[in-house]
Parts: structure tokens; sequence; C-alpha cells
């Protein structure tokens, strides 16, 4: 590695990327290294994470640096997490990624809505940095908002959790060392934001909605538990108030899971934003989950997996995913206890929750079974009729026919059903979805992939129609 004392005769992070380091699973398994058990193996590779991180924030910044020269010379790991929290494709050439991210960030929308999404307590942080003027001493920035221990290296899979971390991993700060004052005198590590954001930012920052967000954020780091206990029942009346239909979960269940969580020394608001999530995926599988009794492991994978990554902005990280599976089972084991859920259900919860929890540095996942082709896709409310209309894996399948076979000819696919297993019933699922319009009938297929397509059409070919539901 490269090193120089001319601050201004070099490039910031120059140097190594360790991007080429093997899989630490693999190394620390070596017979020859005598290292047996998986707890010894991921403590090594967490210290050796922090070590490569900590090496590279020992390089070389300058104070005012653009945010696309800090991009062409960050480490593989942080830039592609730069591009999953800015929502910019991984793939491509280092070259691609830097422009697409430069250009995205320096977006004004784009920029307010990175932001607005970044946590309170972490543009705190930036807002000190940025009337600092730009760049402060990272030791400075550490005593008021904590340091950087466990961020680690890998980035693109398990994003940092610290108020700093949060921040470079969006690509809003950037962390190096520079020697302040005259040539030869001690360098210092230092938090810089890109001179080309900064103004951009600031200006973002002084919204009044922005600032009590984050006062509230600095406010809760010292309130009492009594006080974080009644800030969350408070809350928890302020979700349900809005609530104008049937849920599987009641109030009074949340509230009586929250004393009992915070009777047990946990913080009862981290718990119930983390409870307020699952609340949400309930709502949103109503069709499938209509009493907490019914819920599936597969739901409980789909939780910490598509649902979040679809519905909340920057991409979760995984001490983020695990907490919400921890919330989800300590939850369940409360409504075993209160009678509100059977033993099968609490098995089946924390059976989920062990074998997604067992991947090494990602979580597992657990897949649906394959639908039989009763199963809902979509139920909606026909605007011409006023009547209720669902549509099931076997329209999907359908769908995917003709399109795939029969060349969006509805007159000509009703002709092949005459000739196919069940064709009868096929030819009903044909007459509900000839009406149908083109953007609902996209949805209906939107996130069937090939396998999809070709599996739909040996069905459609030789098997019969069945109503019955794998889920």
């Amino acid at each position: 590695m490269r090193r120089s004392s001319d601050h201004n005769g070099y490039d910031e992070f120059d140097g190594d990327d360790f991007e080429d380091d093997n899989d630490l699973s693999q190394i620390f398994f070596d017979d020859d290294l005598g290292l047996i058990t998986p707890e010894m193996a991921e403590d090594l590779a967490r210290y050796m994470a922090d070590e490569w991180r900590e090496r590279e924030e020992g390089k070389p910044i300058k104070l005012d640096l653009t945010l696309a020269t800090a991009l062409s010379k960050t480490p593989a790991k942080w830039l592609d997490a730069a591009c999953i929290a800015n929502r910019i494709s991984k793939k491509g050439q280092r070259k691609t990624k830097v422009t697409a991210l430069a250009t995205k960030m320096t977006d004004a929308p784009t920029l307010v809505e990175l932001v607005r999404n970044t946590p309170a307590h972490a543009r705190a942080a930036l807002r000190k940095v940025l009337e600092s003027g730009g760049w402060i001493k990272l030791n400075a920035l550490i005593k008021d908002f904590g340091d950087l221990e466990g961020d680690g290296w890998f980035w693109d899979e398990i994003p940092p959790t610290s108020s700093i971390g949060e921040l470079r991993q969006r690509a809003l700060l950037f962390v190096g060392r520079t020697v302040l004052g005259k040539t030869g005198k001690k360098a210092y590590k230092v938090a810089v934001v890109p001179r080309d954001l900064r103004d951009s930012l600031m200006q973002i920052l002084n919204d009044p909605n922005v600032k009590a967000e984050e006062e509230e954020a600095i406010v809760n780091r010292f309130a009492s538990p009594d006080e974080v206990l009644r800030e969350a029942l408070e809350e928890v009346r302020g979700h349900f108030s809005h609530i104008d239909w049937e849920t599987v979960v009641y109030e009074n269940d949340t509230e009586a899971f929250l004393l009992d969580v915070h009777a047990q020394g946990y913080d009862a608001l981290s718990v119930w934003q983390s409870l307020e999530v699952f609340l949400d995926f309930l709502d949103h599988q109503s069709h499938e989950i209509t009493s907490l009794d019914e819920i599936g492991s597969y739901h409980v994978s789909e939780l910490v997996h598509e649902f979040v990554d679809r519905h909340y902005l920057p991409r979760w990280s995984l001490n983020l995913r695990r907490d919400l599976l921890e919330t989800v089972e300590r939850f369940y084991k409360h409504l075993h206890k209160t009678g509100r859920v059977g033993d099968d259900a609490l098995t089946e919860v924390n059976q989920a929750c062990t074998q997604i929890r067992s991947g090494k540095r990602k979580l597992n996942v657990i897949k649906r079974p394959p639908p039989l082709g009763g199963e809902l896709i979509l139920a909606r409310t026909n605007p011409n009729t006023g009547r209720e209309e669902r549509y099931t894996f076997n329209h999907q399948r359908i769908l995917m026919v003709w399109v795939s076979e029969c060349h969006q000819d509805w007159r000509h696919m009703l002709q092949v059903c005459k000739t196919v297993p069940d064709g009868h019933r096929k030819a009903e699922l044909v007459h509900d979805l000839i009406a149908l319009e083109p953007s609902t009938q996209e949805l209906l297929i939107a996130r069937a992939d090939e396998d999809d397509f070709a599996n739909g059409v040996i069905w459609f070919y030789k098997e019969n129609v069945i109503e019955l539901s794998a889920w």
C-alpha cells in the first residue's frame, strides 16, 4: 500500500481494495488452522472485517473532495452498498456505477428522498458535519454519535448500523486521514461530506419537519424507560385509531405485549417500531392470514425479505431484519402465554425464525410450496358492477398461455380449450379474463418468470384445473 505525507500529491483512498479476498467462512474452516467452531469463525470474521475497515479509514482524504472522486476510490463492497441504498443496479463496471450514483445523488428530488429516509440520529450527525464546514475530526463526531465498532466491511451484504455508518453506506459521508496545518504535523481521522452535496444537504436539513425529527431522536436517546414506554403506547393508540377494518392483532394485544417487554428490560419503542412492520405485513396478507394461528414459515421469511424490500427505503440491514425476527418470535411467545395462539402456531414461528437466522452472513429463505392453482393473486371490486372479483394462479396460467402460445388471441384460445384436459373449466377462466383491462392483466403476470411460463403451458395442455390452495 502506498503511503505519502504530502497532502496535495495523492489520491484519496488510494491502495488496497480487498475485493479479491476469499469467503472468510471457507478460510476459517480450513482444517490446518485448527479453528473448528462456527462461533470462533464468526468472531474472527467480524474482527477481520473491522480491521479492513479501519485500515481503509487510515488512508488519505482531501477535505474538499467531490462525490465522484470519493466514489471512484471507495472499496467495491461499499460502492455496491451505496448503489443498493440509492436503488441503482450493482451490475456493471465501477465507472458506470460511479457515474450513475453521482448523477442520481446530485438530483435534488432524489437527494431529498435519500435524506428523508435516513434515520434521524444519522441526519443529526450529518448536520453536525455540515455546520462544522463540511468536515469534522472523526473523534468529535464519535463523541456525540457513537463509534463505528461492528460496522464491518461487507456493507453490500451487512450494512453498517452506527449513526456514522448509516451516512457512509449512503455515500453521504466519507472517512479518511488528513494532515491539519503544516505538512509533517499529526494526521487526524476526519469525516467529510463531498463539497458538491453540502449546500443541497444543508437546505434539506433546514426543513422544519426534518429538524423536529432529529430533535426527537436526540431526546429519545436520553429518555427514561418509563418515558419510552409511554411514547410507545401513544404510538400504538395512534396506529389503531386510523384502522377502520378488522385486524388479526388487537390494540390490547399490542399494549399488553409492550408492557411485557418493558418489564423484561427491553426498549418498548424500538420493539413497537419493529412490531408495527409485522402488523403492516399482516394487513397486506389478510387474504391468506385470517387469524394469528394461520401464519406459515414462508410468511415469516417473506416478511424479512420481500416485504421490507418492497415497502421500506433504504434497504434494511441484516441487524434490522434479525431484530424483526426476534420481535415476531417474542410476540408469538407472548400470544401463546395469553392463550391467543395455539401450540402449532408457536412452534411454526419458532422453527421458522431459527431456520432463517441460521445463515452465516445473510438470512436464509423459506420458499412457499408450489401453488396448486386456487391460491389468490388479486382481489378487487369491479368499478362497473361493484362486485368483488378474485383472480387466482389458474387465471395467471391462462394469461401466460394466452401471451406465449396463443398470440394474445382469445378466440383462438377458446378453440384450443376444446382440445385440452378440463377444457370447459379453462374456457370459463378465459371468459373471466377477456374483459379485464390490460393493466390488470399485466399485474397478474408481473412476477412470473420463465419457469412459471413453462409450467403454465404444461398445465394448460396436460393437467386439470385444481381449485384447492396450498397456502
